[in-house]
């Protein structure tokens, strides 16, 4: 449905989610929506509701979707993007679906509505889908995809030449139809290691019943704005920090392994979601079970990435815990004011926006019929990071030439 202006409720179709809303929020920005609903439902809604509370725009999606959201181009091009739900993936020990991208232009007109991984390396079928979790858009034929392949291993730390079912986390930067780097967690055997999470190996070896395990499950990714390189969230693992242009790993921050000193085990993310970037360089991320009594939380990070040293730490705790998904973006920096959103927690609201300096709830929404979110979006996502131009930059004493935007 191509709608302008601001929907009255009497405009909206009758099965449209009701939703009620206590408080208001600080913020004049959009909030971008896809509903997941149940699974086994013939459609559910993405929508866009303003800040005073009302529905701008709204779409109708076979099943459902993940990570609607606003994106602005190097060159002011505004798009909106989602990812459409295809099926799930049988056979594992994580909750991962198969889905493809629709990307829209700013009146909703579809520009692309089958974006996907290309074949390359693991990736043998020329029409493979995307996971579900994560991905950027940097221009109309530019993306960072984030799948899987489910591979038999033979370099798993003491199970050398052993064939162990592991699900194989894949990340692919592809422009022009071309691929430009791809990261594949197998071919990384400190990853086993640095797994907290699916990591009993022994119990897969030479067992035809076994389920492929999920030991990395990539959750989110951020592109770093100062030397344009990958981080990437892992419910398994931590944050694992990647060259962009090689794939190769730049350090790991997790309870399995921690490259980055000066910081407690209590300080790193427990099954965390969502990393972010912020306008100072911190790094935050929504800690699902890091937190006191395995409460989540908000943790945010400031990092030397000269030194590999934490330099400053801040948490924002709350009275939830959250089992799987969620995400926390900030929204006032002066207040703390966070948009959390509890995924597959016991809030029994699909968001709020907090402000951690009082202690008070700005805000919440509450679908009628309880659903709960994967994730939300708030605003424009500014993603002005793309490889042309040669810049020189200096990372760990070393200088070396990298492809990027200036």
């Amino acid at each position: 449905v191509d709608v302008t202006g601001t929907l009255s409720s009497s405009e909206l179709p009758d099965d449209f989610p009701k939703y009620t809303i206590t408080g208001s929020s600080i913020s004049d920005e959009e909030f971008l929506v896809s509903m997941r609903g149940t699974t086994d439902a013939a459609y559910n809604y993405i929508f866009i509701m303003t800040a005073e509370e009302n529905i701008r725009w709204y779409k109708q999606v076979p099943g459902y979707a993940y990570n609607f959201r606003k994106i602005e181009y190097q060159d002011g091009t505004i798009r909106y993007a989602y990812q459409q739900y295809d099926a799930d993936v049988e056979g594992t020990n994580g909750g991962i679906t198969y889905t493809h991208i629709v990307l829209m232009d700013e009146s909703f007109n579809v520009i692309n509505d089958n974006i996907h991984p290309l074949a390359y390396g693991s990736i043998t079928d020329s029409d493979y889908g995307c996971e579900n979790h994560d991905y950027k858009i940097l221009s109309d034929n530019h993306y960072i995809l984030t799948t899987v392949t489910l591979s038999m291993a033979d370099n798993v730390p003491g199970y050398e030449g052993k064939q162990i079912p592991v699900v194989n986390a894949i990340v692919q930067e592809q422009k022009d139809g071309e691929v430009v780097m791809q990261w594949e967690s197998m071919e990384h055997p400190e990853l086993y290691e640095a797994s907290v999470y699916n990591n009993d190996y022994g119990s897969l070896v030479d067992n035809p019943d076994a389920l492929y395990t999920d030991y990395v499950h990539i959750n989110s990714i951020a592109v770093d704005p100062e030397n344009y390189d990958l981080l990437i969230s892992c419910r398994s693992i931590g944050l694992i920090k990647l060259d962009r242009e090689t794939g190769e790993i730049i350090w790991i921050m997790g309870r399995g392994r921690n490259d980055i000193s000066g910081m407690t085990e209590e300080q790193t993310g427990l099954y965390q979601h969502d990393v972010r970037y912020l306008e100072d360089g911190s790094i935050t991320i929504f800690d699902n079970s890091g937190g006191v009594d395995s409460t989540s939380r908000v943790c945010r990070y400031w990092i030397d990435e000269d030194t590999l040293k934490l330099e400053d730490f801040e948490e924002y705790t709350t009275e939830y815990k959250s089992t799987s998904m969620g995400c926390a973006g900030l929204v006032d920096d002066d207040t703390d004011t966070y948009l959390i959103c509890y995924g597959g927690g016991i809030a029994d609201f699909a968001f709020e926006e907090r402000d951690f300096s009082s202690g008070k709830v700005n805000m919440q929404l509450e679908f009628d019929n309880g659903d709960t979110l994967y994730r939300i979006f708030r605003g424009t996502e500014y993603n002005r990071l793309t490889f042309g131009t040669i810049c020189l930059i200096d990372r760990l004493s070393r200088v070396f030439w990298k492809k990027t935007d200036s």
